[in-house]
């Protein structure tokens, strides 16, 4: 009679030369080898390449001494510009004066609105309190008599200032008969 092949339930045997691998402890060597740089740029693989630090890797830490403090000087800001318009400037013979109005392109209180006419050597000015609109400064009301001025063509300027903005307008003529 034949002999039957027998099945078994257990694992094969090991050959003999080769251990239980969950007898032995986990050994640096059998994580998967990582790429490393030498310190001459050579690319290795495995513990048998060092990586040495480059000096891009070593983090610099800048020193502060006294003398590379920046100190903020305490001045004031600067105002900011803002656009001014001379909207409205003539000589009107009722009252016998120049009239002007405009507004300066800012949403504030606390202006001063400057008409400023000049003519040769001679400037003359009037002012008034710029008052908020909807979205600018209004700047109306402004009127310099005829005995402020002599006959002539006149350069006008409308100027506007608060502690925040400054600015002015585009010059103009007015004729003083």
């Amino acid at each position: 009679m034949a002999p039957t092949p027998s099945t078994s339930a257990s694992a094969p045997a090991a050959p003999p030369d080769v251990a239980d691998p969950s007898d032995i402890a986990p050994s640096p060597l059998d994580e998967p080898a990582q790429p490393t740089v030498d310190s001459q740029g050579d690319v290795g693989e495995g513990p048998s390449a060092t990586l040495e630090p480059s000096p891009s890797d070593t983090p610099t830490v800048p020193s502060a001494t006294p003398s590379d403090e920046v100190v903020p000087s305490p001045a004031s800001p600067s105002p900011a510009g803002a656009d001014v318009e001379l909207s409205y400037l003539a000589w009107n013979a009722g009252p016998s004066d120049v009239e002007a109005s405009g507004y300066a392109a800012v949403y504030e209180e606390g202006g001063t609105c400057t008409l400023v006419l000049t003519k040769g050597g001679t400037t003359v000015s009037a002012a008034v309190d710029g008052t908020s609109d909807v979205t600018t400064t209004s700047c109306g009301g402004l009127a310099i008599p005829h005995d402020q001025l002599s006959s002539g063509t006149w350069q006008a300027v409308l100027r506007y200032e608060s502690p925040t903005t400054t600015g002015t307008s585009k010059p103009r003529e007015v004729v003083v008969p």
